[in-house]
């Protein structure tokens, strides 16, 4: 299994900036759409409680009015950058299991659509399921129901699942993956996808590669490991970009949350890294943040159920059309790779700004803690990526030609997609 060495924890919410490209400098006329995304809603009409740990507090009925502000926010991105939030992408439990318990399922999600459906009318409501579907729902009752985007969307959906694509503009696409097509939860018991589950799971468990194998993780099918190939082909073909989304993390998350075939998802994305911007979840509550060594930038959004009310734990990406410009002499970029035709970019100075802000953080897998790093370098590769980090120079060995960084021209690339993420936790 593979894990960042580092990953950015976010247990205080403040705002982020991550820029997908290398072109920050941009001005509102630029944006030619942006997408909303919010995860882990969880609602459900009883009082406030616990997570499973009895740790964190969790506001269930609260759901409701976090839906609501986030909706005010996308409309203020809306009128002061004039542009338009084309899809607000739901990325699952939108209800909590304890409307189960409660016997209040389809009250609560009804409830909770209502609020959702309350978006602009020009954005499209793109839903991916998560495991809390599954505490409620069979998949047979869900591929039936509004929550099935994918048949929406497709004339040609897979009967049995809910991944699709949505295509943002002429060159971005969302693809959207369900991590739940092959699992033990949400099916009766005697179908023969739940027959092999099972066996999966249990293979897994005999391992013993991993400490964590749970149920809620999910993971991918065969079939749809291939669907999800065959989609990043086209946009290897086309010349496209792709930012994929599935409700359960790949890496930015501690082991116990991601999903399962994790490596194998991996492997794909970092196949056809010139194409792929990020890998967007949710299912880890606390929220957390990697840059993978392939430039794909892993975004975990923080849990609705346990954000405190007043808080805001959605984030949007504005979609830029690039023009040849020259950019401001307070950005810093270097090359992460030797050859990387398509380059995703990250500003520099804006990031150690940025991170600076966080109050609370923690980095997996790491004997010491830096505060003004991107989260998914080494250590010792920290000097090369930072001139402005005050880290001793005997701390840092030199691993340049592994990890070789080149100074990039300060004009930005026509055929290069830009994308700003706003994460105002």
């Amino acid at each position: 299994m593979l894990f960042p060495n580092n990953f950015l924890l976010f247990n205080e919410m403040t705002e982020l900036n991550v820029n997908f490209d290398k072109n920050c400098e941009r001005t509102s006329n630029k944006l030619l759409t942006s997408i909303g995304l919010l995860s882990d809603i969880q609602y459900a009409n009883i009082d406030d409680g616990t997570c499973h740990h009895n740790i964190n507090e969790r506001y269930y009925r609260n759901g409701l009015e976090m839906i609501r502000k986030i909706y005010k926010n996308f409309e203020a991105h809306e009128s002061k950058h004039g542009t338009t939030i084309s899809c607000i992408v739901q990325l699952g439990d939108l209800i909590d299991g304890k409307s189960k318990l409660n016997k209040s399922s389809n009250a609560d999600l009804e409830e909770c659509l209502n609020i959702l459906k309350q978006k602009p009318s020009h954005s499209e409501l793109l839903h991916i399921w998560g495991n809390h579907e599954f505490y409620n729902f069979f998949r047979k009752d869900l591929l039936i129901s509004e929550l099935n985007t994918a048949k929406i969307l497709r004339s040609d959906w897979n009967e049995n699942s809910n991944d699709y694509t949505f295509q943002v503009t002429s060159n971005l696409k969302l693809i959207c993956l369900d991590f739940y097509e092959f699992s033990v939860i949400g099916y009766k018991g005697d179908e023969e996808i739940f027959q092999e589950a099972r066996k999966y799971y249990d293979h897994v468990r005999r391992l013993n590669q991993r400490r964590f194998v749970m149920e809620r993780e999910g993971s991918l099918s065969l079939r749809q490991l291939n669907w999800l190939s065959d989609e990043l082909e086209k946009c290897e073909k086309d010349k496209n970009f792709a930012i994929v989304c599935g409700h359960v993390p790949i890496l930015a998350s501690p082991e116990k949350y991601l999903a399962l075939k994790s490596t194998d998802i991996l492997n794909l994305l970092w196949k056809f890294d010139r194409n792929v911007l990020a890998y967007i979840s949710g299912h880890y509550h606390q929220g957390s943040y990697c840059l993978d060594q392939h430039n794909i930038h892993h975004i975990t959004l923080p849990g609705i159920v346990e954000c405190k009310p007043g808080t805001n734990p959605s984030i949007i990406i504005d979609i830029a059309c690039p023009e040849s410009e020259k950019l401001s002499n307070d950005h810093k970029f270097y090359d992460f790779t030797k050859t990387h035709p398509i380059k995703i970019w990250l500003s520099v100075s804006n990031t150690i700004n940025l991170l600076n802000k966080i109050k609370k953080t923690r980095f997996q897998s790491s004997s010491k803690s830096y505060s003004t790093f991107n989260p998914s370098i080494r250590p010792n590769q920290l000097k090369a990526y930072y001139s402005t980090t005050k880290i001793p120079d005997d701390e840092i060995l030199n691993d340049a030609e592994s990890f070789p960084y080149q100074k990039v021209m300060k004009e930005s690339n026509k055929e290069v997609m830009v994308c700003i993420l706003h994460c105002p936790f």
